[in-house]
């Protein structure tokens, strides 16, 4: 199932590409070519500062490139994420702060002339981060890494779309692939993985929500929420992606933002230790993300 399931999403990603490809020749004003992103630097130091402080350095970013094609009835779309940043203080070293990278492909057909916004769509969307990760102040044991986890959701159904602000897809035929890349971390079972494989695919549904729009002047909300569940084990249990980017535009070159993400998935378990060191809990947890930045931005 999981390799006819990526056949056909594939075949469809790719056929759909070649079309928008030979089109583009023709013609670029179906295009929506864009690339926009947000840079934060902060930085303090002391020398005899008798109030007390810690040398601190701070980066962040949150990048984002994507590409549109739109035209009678084909619509097909990539979009490239990424958000990285990290302290460096002092007293505590070098600690990461974000990290995020996702890619993003569907091509979509209006299957009903007089009605443009329902289609039918096929995508396939990746997630995952680029450098290691610690539960810090531990940062002697590593608690995930690049495609640790990775998470590759195929899907295919039908899609509500409303200008380029809404939209809304419904697939009853999806596949989520986790992948531990890991050796270590495989062999303990993260993530879900059955101890020593790096591969769990699961075969279910899937419904997933985006907005992009400003919603006050010179404020603009992205967000996306990706809900999945598993048809063979444990239906109804739903595994939770919900990614918000706020950005507040104060000129054009400062611009302040704020980043929540929110993940639950059964099959992460979360430890929980006392002061001491000792085991006291571990199961599925709400995991949240909060990263407030203000910093130069630009749009292409």
């Amino acid at each position: 199932m999981t390799r006819s399931l990526i056949t056909l999403v594939l075949a469809g990603l790719i056929s759909g590409g070649v079309i928008a490809q030979e089109s583009q020749q023709q013609d670029t004003s179906y295009w929506n070519l864009g690339w926009k992103g947000v840079f934060t630097f902060s930085q303090s130091s002391f020398t005899n500062w008798q109030a007390g402080g810690d040398n601190t350095i701070a980066l962040s970013t949150i990048q984002e490139a994507y590409s549109k094609y739109n035209k009678g009835r084909l619509s097909w779309n990539k979009q490239l994420k990424f958000s990285y940043g990290f302290t460096n203080q002092k007293s505590q070293g070098f600690r990461k702060t974000d990290d995020m990278i996702s890619f993003g492909i569907d091509i979509g057909y209006r299957f009903i002339k007089d009605k443009p916004e329902w289609l039918w769509t096929t995508s396939a969307n990746f997630l995952s981060q680029v450098a290691d990760g610690f539960n810090y102040p531990n940062d002697s044991v590593k608690i995930s890494g690049f495609i640790t986890p990775g998470y590759l959701l195929v899907d295919t159904g039908i899609e509500y779309k409303k200008g380029d602000h809404f939209k809304a897809v419904y697939s009853p035929v999806a596949e989520k692939i986790t992948f531990v890349r890991d050796d270590s971390l495989s062999a303990n079972g993260a993530f879900g993985v059955e101890p020593g494989q790096k591969v769990r695919t699961q075969f279910g549904t899937s419904l997933k929500v985006s907005l992009d729009k400003e919603i006050l002047k010179n404020v603009n909300l992205t967000s996306g929420i990706i809900l999945f569940t598993d048809y063979k084990n444990n239906f109804g249990n739903i595994d939770v992606f919900w990614s918000n980017l706020l950005t507040l535009k104060i000129n054009d070159f400062l611009a302040s933002t704020l980043v929540l993400d929110f993940i639950y998935d059964d099959d992460i378990k979360i430890k929980e230790f006392d002061d001491d060191g000792n085991l006291i809990s571990e199961g599925p947890r709400l995991q949240f993300k909060e990263v407030f930045g203000l910093g130069l931005t630009f749009k292409l």
